[in-house]
């Protein structure tokens, strides 16, 4: 891979359409051309020659163990963001819509055959396989949900290509809603020093710091968004070898700060009827992921 000190494998998955697969580097390139209609045994084999970093999927690992969704599934609808249920009944799994999470965990199978455990947590998720939500991640990266008249997925993939281009991301090789959300879900699994160095996530930490500074000021304080974000950049720089707190937290199961810094900024902005789109969706994720370990009262 020549000089690449760092790549992510997307992988999104369909019944029909089978795999399609992305690999993107630190920098947000497209490393090879996009591949479609792959199977397990090619995604396997793919990953034993590319050796990446991590492997993200669009996919539920498993059926849910309760209830019609998963608690982070939950947490992604109620600000908002619309994504498919994963249900635990045997009667509802039976149906044919749900054969695309079979075709996902086979997806995972073969990332396992490869090396690639999937990732249960605690440690880092370096080597191993994740799940994803592409469309969770186009919304933090633009700062806003779609507008309601998607309905095509022609529509919905222009609207996610939109997210990657203003990212830095070339997606002029992307031509399918599949290829656009593999190249989304390959954004993943980064240290601190790689927020800096990936531009899409550069944009959506530059976004974060805007939009609590805006808050900031709204509570009277004095700090501009660019104070704000050359403040958190200087941070990321001099940090970035180290794997951030909250991430630590994940990993060990640990209760997160994540309601007393970001769920201080939403209530804030609540309280002067201030729109924070990003760092909403951020707290939804967070709190979904830390309550998927701890239980809905932990």
């Amino acid at each position: 891979m020549g000089g690449i000190s760092l790549i992510a494998v997307g992988v999104d998955v369909s019944v029909k359409r089978r795999l399609d697969v992305v690999v993107l580097d630190e920098s947000g390139r497209i490393v090879e051309a996009p591949r479609e209609r792959q199977s397990a045994e090619d995604l396997e084999a793919a990953l034993s020659r590319l050796h990446p970093a991590v492997v993200a999927i669009d996919s539920p690992p498993a059926f849910g163990v309760d209830g019609r969704s998963r608690l982070a599934e939950r947490r992604l609808m109620q600000v908002g963001i619309n994504i498919y249920a994963t249900p635990s009944d045997p009667a509802a799994r039976s149906r044919p819509f749900y054969r695309w999470i079979l075709a996902g965990m086979e997806a995972y199978e073969a990332a396992e055959r490869a090396g690639f455990f999937l990732y249960r947590g605690p440690g880092p998720v370096t080597g191993r396989a994740i799940e994803v939500f592409p469309h969770a991640s186009a919304v933090c990266l633009r700062g806003k949900l779609p507008p309601l008249r998607l309905r095509r997925k022609s529509q919905r993939a222009q609207w996610r290509k939109a997210a990657l281009a203003s990212r830095g991301v070339a997606v002029e090789t992307l031509h399918s809603l599949d290829q656009v959300d593999a190249a989304l879900a390959a954004l993943t699994g980064l240290r601190n020093g790689q927020l800096l160095a990936v531009p899409g996530l550069r944009a959506a930490l530059e976004g974060l710091c805007s939009e609590a500074a805006s808050v900031a000021r709204a509570e009277g304080f004095e700090i501009a968004d660019r104070e704000a974000i050359d403040l958190t950049v200087r941070i990321a720089r001099r940090t970035r070898e180290n794997r951030a707190s909250m991430l630590q937290d994940v990993q060990l199961r640990r209760r997160t700060e994540v309601d007393a810094i970001t769920g201080a900024v939403l209530r804030a902005a609540k309280r002067h009827d201030l729109r924070v789109p990003m760092n909403l969706v951020s707290h939804a994720l967070v709190m979904g992921l830390e309550r998927s370990y701890r239980g809905p009262s932990g």
